[in-house]
Protein backbone atom coordinates (compact mmCIF):
# COMPACT_ATOMS: atom_id res chain seq x y z
CA UNK A 1 0.00 0.00 0.00
CA UNK A 2 1.03 3.35 -0.93
CA UNK A 3 1.54 5.47 2.30
CA UNK A 4 -0.81 8.97 2.07
CA UNK A 5 2.21 11.26 1.44
CA UNK A 6 3.58 13.52 -1.29
CA UNK A 7 5.56 12.05 -3.40
CA UNK A 8 8.63 14.10 -4.35
CA UNK A 9 10.73 11.73 -7.46
CA UNK A 10 9.67 8.78 -9.62
CA UNK A 11 12.28 6.80 -11.48
CA UNK A 12 11.28 3.71 -13.63
CA UNK A 13 14.13 1.67 -14.13
CA UNK A 14 11.72 -0.50 -16.82
CA UNK A 15 7.96 -1.10 -17.35
CA UNK A 16 7.65 -3.10 -13.80
CA UNK A 17 10.80 -1.82 -11.80
CA UNK A 18 10.18 1.49 -10.41
CA UNK A 19 10.93 3.67 -7.34
CA UNK A 20 9.86 6.71 -5.50
CA UNK A 21 10.69 8.84 -2.76
CA UNK A 22 8.40 10.87 0.24
CA UNK A 23 8.92 11.78 3.15
CA UNK A 24 9.63 9.02 5.33
CA UNK A 25 9.52 6.67 2.19
CA UNK A 26 11.50 4.90 0.13
CA UNK A 27 9.00 3.43 -1.72
CA UNK A 28 9.24 0.27 -5.17
CA UNK A 29 7.05 -1.64 -7.12
CA UNK A 30 8.57 -5.05 -9.29
CA UNK A 31 5.20 -5.67 -11.09
CA UNK A 32 4.57 -2.58 -12.30
CA UNK A 33 2.85 -0.58 -9.61
CA UNK A 34 0.38 -3.54 -8.63
CA UNK A 35 1.91 -3.80 -5.22
CA UNK A 36 4.78 -1.57 -3.61
CA UNK A 37 7.25 -2.00 0.08
CA UNK A 38 8.32 1.06 1.87
CA UNK A 39 12.14 0.36 1.98
CA UNK A 40 13.18 3.42 3.83
CA UNK A 41 15.46 2.63 6.39
CA UNK A 42 14.53 2.56 10.38
CA UNK A 43 14.43 6.17 11.86
CA UNK A 44 13.67 8.00 8.52
CA UNK A 45 10.26 8.37 9.15
CA UNK A 46 9.89 11.98 9.70
CA UNK A 47 13.13 12.76 6.55
CA UNK A 48 11.83 14.28 4.01
CA UNK A 49 13.97 12.62 0.76
CA UNK A 50 13.77 14.30 -2.03
CA UNK A 51 16.72 13.25 -4.70
CA UNK A 52 16.57 9.87 -6.27
CA UNK A 53 18.82 8.14 -8.81
CA UNK A 54 18.04 4.38 -9.92
CA UNK A 55 21.43 3.19 -11.61
CA UNK A 56 20.34 -0.78 -12.40
CA UNK A 57 18.08 -3.29 -10.78
CA UNK A 58 20.37 -3.19 -7.34
CA UNK A 59 22.39 0.06 -6.98
CA UNK A 60 19.65 2.90 -5.81
CA UNK A 61 20.84 6.72 -4.49
CA UNK A 62 18.66 8.79 -2.33
CA UNK A 63 19.20 12.21 -0.97
CA UNK A 64 16.98 14.33 1.41
CA UNK A 65 16.69 17.09 4.05
CA UNK A 66 19.18 17.66 7.07
CA UNK A 67 19.35 14.93 9.82
CA UNK A 68 21.76 15.09 12.62
CA UNK A 69 23.29 18.03 11.08
CA UNK A 70 23.97 17.10 7.48
CA UNK A 71 22.37 16.65 4.23
CA UNK A 72 20.42 12.87 3.94
CA UNK A 73 22.68 10.70 1.07
CA UNK A 74 21.76 7.11 1.29
CA UNK A 75 22.51 4.31 -0.81
CA UNK A 76 21.70 0.73 -1.23
CA UNK A 77 23.39 -2.00 -3.72
CA UNK A 78 21.14 -4.55 -2.80
CA UNK A 79 17.83 -3.28 -4.54
CA UNK A 80 17.21 -1.37 -0.83
CA UNK A 81 17.47 -4.23 1.43
CA UNK A 82 19.90 -2.32 3.33
CA UNK A 83 20.99 0.96 3.05
CA UNK A 84 24.36 3.28 3.92
CA UNK A 85 24.22 6.92 4.79
CA UNK A 86 27.07 8.65 2.94
CA UNK A 87 29.17 11.44 4.47
CA UNK A 88 32.37 11.68 3.30
CA UNK A 89 33.98 14.80 1.85
CA UNK A 90 31.73 17.46 1.40
CA UNK A 91 28.45 16.01 2.36
CA UNK A 92 28.72 17.36 5.56
CA UNK A 93 28.72 21.25 4.31
CA UNK A 94 25.35 20.85 2.91
CA UNK A 95 22.06 21.81 4.40
CA UNK A 96 19.95 19.54 2.19
CA UNK A 97 20.25 17.91 -1.46
CA UNK A 98 17.31 17.66 -3.58
CA UNK A 99 18.73 16.23 -6.72
CA UNK A 100 20.85 12.89 -8.02
CA UNK A 101 22.37 11.28 -10.63
CA UNK A 102 24.62 8.22 -11.01
CA UNK A 103 26.71 8.10 -14.01
CA UNK A 104 28.15 4.09 -12.95
CA UNK A 105 28.30 2.39 -9.50
CA UNK A 106 31.21 4.89 -8.62
CA UNK A 107 30.19 8.61 -10.16
CA UNK A 108 27.61 10.13 -9.29
CA UNK A 109 26.37 14.06 -8.52
CA UNK A 110 23.75 15.52 -5.61
CA UNK A 111 22.93 19.07 -5.97
CA UNK A 112 20.99 21.12 -3.32
CA UNK A 113 21.91 24.11 -1.04
CA UNK A 114 23.23 25.42 2.36
CA UNK A 115 20.21 28.09 2.52
CA UNK A 116 22.41 30.81 1.09
CA UNK A 117 23.85 29.05 -2.25
CA UNK A 118 23.51 26.43 -4.50
CA UNK A 119 25.91 23.67 -4.21
CA UNK A 120 26.63 20.58 -6.25
CA UNK A 121 28.47 17.34 -5.47
CA UNK A 122 30.41 14.64 -6.67
CA UNK A 123 31.73 11.65 -5.91
CA UNK A 124 33.95 8.89 -8.12
CA UNK A 125 34.55 6.56 -5.69
CA UNK A 126 31.14 5.03 -4.96
CA UNK A 127 30.28 7.56 -2.23
CA UNK A 128 32.88 7.37 0.17
CA UNK A 129 33.69 11.01 -0.38
CA UNK A 130 31.69 13.47 -1.93
CA UNK A 131 34.04 16.62 -3.54
CA UNK A 132 32.21 20.38 -3.68
CA UNK A 133 32.24 20.69 -7.65
CA UNK A 134 29.73 24.01 -7.81
CA UNK A 135 28.66 27.01 -5.63
CA UNK A 136 26.75 29.84 -6.85
CA UNK A 137 25.52 32.66 -3.77
CA UNK A 138 22.45 33.86 -4.25
CA UNK A 139 21.13 30.68 -6.64
CA UNK A 140 19.50 29.70 -3.21
CA UNK A 141 19.13 25.70 -4.35
CA UNK A 142 20.24 23.04 -6.84
CA UNK A 143 16.90 21.48 -7.47
CA UNK A 144 17.61 19.09 -9.62
CA UNK A 145 21.14 17.40 -11.38
CA UNK A 146 21.23 15.33 -14.55
CA UNK A 147 24.88 13.72 -15.24
CA UNK A 148 24.85 11.94 -19.00
CA UNK A 149 28.57 10.98 -18.59
CA UNK A 150 31.45 11.50 -16.71
CA UNK A 151 32.18 14.95 -17.88
CA UNK A 152 28.76 16.47 -19.46
CA UNK A 153 25.87 17.57 -16.27
CA UNK A 154 23.34 19.83 -15.96
CA UNK A 155 22.07 21.27 -12.94
CA UNK A 156 18.68 23.08 -12.45
CA UNK A 157 18.53 26.06 -9.90
CA UNK A 158 15.98 28.48 -8.95
CA UNK A 159 17.06 31.08 -11.25
CA UNK A 160 19.13 29.84 -13.48
CA UNK A 161 20.13 26.52 -15.47
CA UNK A 162 24.07 25.39 -15.70
CA UNK A 163 25.91 22.94 -17.50
CA UNK A 164 29.62 22.32 -17.16
CA UNK A 165 31.12 19.78 -20.11
CA UNK A 166 34.53 18.98 -18.03
CA UNK A 167 33.14 16.92 -15.11
CA UNK A 168 32.02 20.82 -13.15
CA UNK A 169 35.60 22.14 -13.28
CA UNK A 170 33.60 24.69 -15.15
CA UNK A 171 30.06 25.90 -16.09
CA UNK A 172 27.86 27.73 -18.12
CA UNK A 173 24.70 29.66 -17.54
CA UNK A 174 21.60 28.82 -19.29
CA UNK A 175 18.50 30.96 -18.34
CA UNK A 176 15.59 29.37 -18.65
CA UNK A 177 13.20 30.86 -16.41
CA UNK A 178 13.26 31.13 -12.92
CA UNK A 179 11.68 27.95 -10.36
CA UNK A 180 13.31 25.66 -13.19
CA UNK A 181 13.36 22.47 -10.92
CA UNK A 182 12.93 19.69 -13.04
CA UNK A 183 15.41 18.50 -15.64
CA UNK A 184 16.36 15.27 -17.79
CA UNK A 185 19.24 15.49 -20.23
CA UNK A 186 19.18 13.07 -23.42
CA UNK A 187 22.55 13.32 -24.21
CA UNK A 188 25.48 15.91 -24.18
CA UNK A 189 23.34 18.59 -26.20
CA UNK A 190 19.76 17.03 -25.64
CA UNK A 191 18.13 18.85 -22.26
CA UNK A 192 14.70 18.93 -21.11
CA UNK A 193 13.54 21.33 -17.70
CA UNK A 194 10.10 21.85 -16.35
CA UNK A 195 9.02 25.19 -14.44
CA UNK A 196 6.66 24.79 -11.17
CA UNK A 197 5.74 28.42 -10.53
CA UNK A 198 3.71 31.16 -12.61
CA UNK A 199 2.70 28.99 -15.50
CA UNK A 200 3.79 25.72 -15.82
CA UNK A 201 6.70 25.67 -18.41
CA UNK A 202 8.41 22.63 -21.07
CA UNK A 203 11.80 23.55 -21.78
CA UNK A 204 13.55 21.97 -24.56
CA UNK A 205 17.06 22.57 -26.08
CA UNK A 206 19.17 20.33 -29.11
CA UNK A 207 22.35 22.80 -28.68
CA UNK A 208 23.71 22.21 -25.11
CA UNK A 209 21.42 24.97 -23.80
CA UNK A 210 22.19 28.05 -26.22
CA UNK A 211 18.73 28.07 -27.49
CA UNK A 212 15.63 26.70 -25.51
CA UNK A 213 12.14 26.35 -27.05
CA UNK A 214 9.09 26.65 -24.42
CA UNK A 215 6.06 24.97 -24.26
CA UNK A 216 3.63 26.61 -21.63
CA UNK A 217 -0.20 25.21 -23.38
CA UNK A 218 -1.20 22.04 -24.10
CA UNK A 219 -4.68 21.64 -26.18
CA UNK A 220 -4.85 25.39 -25.44
CA UNK A 221 -5.01 24.86 -21.76
CA UNK A 222 -2.72 26.58 -19.46
CA UNK A 223 0.05 24.10 -17.97
CA UNK A 224 -0.06 23.51 -13.97
CA UNK A 225 3.26 23.97 -12.26
CA UNK A 226 5.47 21.00 -13.34
CA UNK A 227 7.90 19.73 -10.78
CA UNK A 228 9.99 16.86 -12.49
CA UNK A 229 10.81 14.85 -15.63
CA UNK A 230 12.03 11.79 -16.05
CA UNK A 231 13.17 9.09 -18.50
CA UNK A 232 13.65 5.52 -18.04
CA UNK A 233 17.45 3.85 -19.14
CA UNK A 234 15.17 1.24 -20.93
CA UNK A 235 12.58 1.74 -23.53
CA UNK A 236 9.03 1.12 -21.91
CA UNK A 237 6.54 -0.22 -24.50
CA UNK A 238 3.86 2.13 -24.84
CA UNK A 239 1.28 3.39 -27.27
CA UNK A 240 3.39 5.43 -29.95
CA UNK A 241 1.44 8.41 -29.19
CA UNK A 242 2.86 8.62 -25.23
CA UNK A 243 6.69 10.28 -25.20
CA UNK A 244 7.98 11.29 -21.74
CA UNK A 245 6.03 11.59 -17.79
CA UNK A 246 6.34 15.14 -16.72
CA UNK A 247 5.11 15.33 -12.76
CA UNK A 248 2.73 18.14 -11.73
CA UNK A 249 1.85 19.38 -8.65
CA UNK A 250 -0.81 17.91 -7.49
CA UNK A 251 -2.61 17.84 -10.78
CA UNK A 252 -1.46 14.50 -12.10
CA UNK A 253 1.19 13.12 -14.61
CA UNK A 254 1.31 14.07 -18.37
CA UNK A 255 2.67 11.60 -20.86
CA UNK A 256 5.22 12.29 -23.38
CA UNK A 257 7.85 9.54 -24.30
CA UNK A 258 11.44 9.51 -24.81
CA UNK A 259 14.54 7.60 -23.17
CA UNK A 260 17.25 8.23 -20.24
CA UNK A 261 18.13 7.52 -17.23
CA UNK A 262 17.77 10.73 -15.14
Amino acid sequence: MIPDITLTKVRALNDSNVWAVGTGAILHTTDGGVTWTNLAPAGSESTALQGLSVLDANDVWVTGVAKDGYATLLKSSDAGASWTRQSGGDVTNADHLIGLSAVDSQTAWAGGGTGSRYIALRTTDGGTTWNWQAEVNGAWDANEVCAVSTSVVWTACDFSLYRSSDGGANWAAHGVGGYTVGLSAVNDLEAWATRYSYNGTIFHTTDGGTNWTQTSQLDGQALPGLSTVSFAPQMIPEPSTLMLGLCCLGLGVLWLRRRRNC
